[in-house]
């Protein structure tokens, strides 16, 4: 069960999807909350930059990377954008970000309004398809096998796509 006897250790709120109707490859952004809902002060990576050698954690509430996604509900294979990951080394506290319990941190990660599929895509019509998303949250620890991936509430979002003439 991990760490968490099966409890993920922070709840995730997919807050804002900008532009809410987007053209394709148009850059978006997305605003995603994380709350620390155990009973101990957790360390999050706060940086978009690899460190080349990070300390390993001694500690198993310092987290070492978190990705976050918007994917797509209706198709499991499908994300809006890339995955975005930051990083962090315990042994540095300038790309460490701490939250207390019951603490919330907003993080603003960029995006570009494109509908990436691992199987057959579904259509996305010029004039505009609706897709519901959702964030997802995958936090790890260098040294752990395991990692805790946590799914937010969902938000509609519509992407049209400009054909060639």
């Amino acid at each position: 069960m991990g760490l968490w006897q099966g409890h993920a250790p922070v709840a995730v709120r997919l807050v804002a999807v900008e532009p809410r109707s987007c053209y394709w490859n148009e850059p978006i952004a997305y605003d995603v909350e994380i709350r620390n809902v155990t009973q101990s002060s957790i360390a999050l990576p706060w940086s978009r930059i690899a460190s080349d050698n990070p300390l390993p954690s001694t500690s198993a509430t310092a987290f070492t990377t978190m990705m976050v996604s918007l994917r797509v509900l209706d198709d499991p294979t499908a994300s809006l954008g890339m995955v975005e990951t930051l990083y962090g080394d315990p042994g540095d506290p300038l790309v460490m970000r701490g939250v207390r319990p019951g603490e919330s941190v907003m993080v603003r990660l960029p995006g570009t309004c494109v509908i990436n599929f691992a199987t057959a895509p579904t259509p996305v019509a010029a004039t505009g398809s609706q897709f519901k998303v959702s964030a997802l949250v995958t936090l790890e620890r260098a040294e752990a096998a395991s990692a805790a991936v946590i799914k937010s509430n969902e938000l509609e979002v519509t992407v049209s796509r400009i054909d060639e003439p």
